[in-house]
C-alpha cells in the first residue's frame, strides 16, 4: 500500500499534491479511465489526478445545505458515496439530504473553430459560424460593429439579401456557468451586384433586320414586280396605230 494523497492522523481541507493535501472523513471513491480519482469527503467532492494533486470539484469544507450549482456554489449535507458513468456524470449519495445528486464535470467555453471573414456580392445570401466546446453547453450571442445582433443566439449567423450596410466586423461570445469566451472578428466585405448579361445580337438576315448580309428572295421578288409594273405602264401610255 501506499499513500498517493494526504497524511495519516493529519485533518483537515487543504488542496494540494500528496502529502501536503489534508482530507476530513473520505467516505467512497470513484475512478475514471485516465487514473483520476474521485473522493466522497465529508461535504466536498474531491479529486486527485495520477500526479497526486488534490483539488475541490463540489461543495464548500464545513458548510452544510442543498444547494445545487456550479462547483463551490454546491452543498451537501455528508457524501456517503460516489460514482462515475462512461460520458463523466458523477452520481453522490448526499446522507443527510436524503437524496442522489448528479454532477457533470464542468469546463469553460472553448472555441474550436473561430467565424471566418468573408466577401460577398450585394443581394447574397451570408452564414458565419463558430465551432465551441463546453460542460455544461454553453449560449451564443453574435455582435455586430459591438452591438449585439438580435435574435442570433446559435453557433450560426445567417440571413440573405446582403446590403453594404451589413459589411462590417461580426463577433460572437460563448459563455457558460464557468466562463466567457468572445471570438476574433470576422470581417464582411460587400460587393456591388454583377451587371446583367447583355441580350444577344439578332441573326443575319433575320426579321429584326440590321443591314448586313445577303439580300432575301422577298426582295429579288420585289424588284420584279416593281420592273413588271413599269413595263404595263409604258404598254398603255403608248399610241395605238390606226386599224388599216
Amino acid at each position: 500500500m501506499t499513500t498517493i494523497a494526504g497524511q495519516a492522523g493529519q485533518r483537515g481541507d487543504t488542496d494540494g499534491v500528496g502529502a501536503a493535501a489534508r482530507f476530513s472523513s473520505p467516505n467512497a471513491v470513484a475512478v475514471d479511465r485516465a487514473g483520476n480519482v474521485y473522493v466522497a469527503d465529508d461535504r466536498t467532492i474531491r479529486f486527485i489526478t495520477p500526479e497526486g494533486a488534490v483539488t475541490t470539484l463540489a461543495g464548500k469544507p464545513g458548510i452544510s445545505g442543498s444547494d445545487d450549482g456550479p462547483d463551490v456554489d454546491t452543498r451537501f449535507r455528508l457524501v456517503t458515496g460516489i460514482a462515475l458513468d462512461s460520458a463523466g456524470n458523477l452520481y453522490v449519495a448526499d446522507l443527510f439530504n436524503h437524496a442522489i445528486r448528479k454532477g457533470q464535470l464542468g469546463s469553460a467555453p472553448h472555441i474550436v473553430t473561430p467565424p471566418r471573414s468573408q466577401t460577398v456580392a450585394a443581394g447574397a445570401t451570408v452564414q458565419l459560424s463558430v465551432t465551441a466546446t463546453g460542460t455544461p453547453d454553453p449560449a451564443f450571442q453574435w455582435y455586430f460593429n459591438g452591438a449585439p445582433f438580435s435574435g442570433a443566439t446559435t453557433n450560426t449567423l445567417s440571413f440573405t439579401n446582403a446590403r453594404a450596410s451589413d459589411a462590417g466586423d461580426y463577433t460572437v461570445v460563448v459563455a457558460n456557468a464557468l466562463g466567457t469566451v468572445t471570438s476574433n472578428k470576422a470581417t464582411l466585405t460587400v460587393t456591388a451586384a454583377p451587371a446583367p448579361a447583355p441580350a444577344p445580337a439578332p441573326a443575319s438576315g433575320g426579321s429584326g433586320g440590321g443591314g448586313g448580309g445577303a439580300p432575301s428572295g422577298w426582295f429579288f421578288f420585289a424588284l420584279l414586280a416593281a420592273a413588271a409594273v413599269r413595263r404595263f405602264g409604258r404598254s398603255l401610255a403608248a399610241p395605238m396605230s390606226p386599224i388599216e
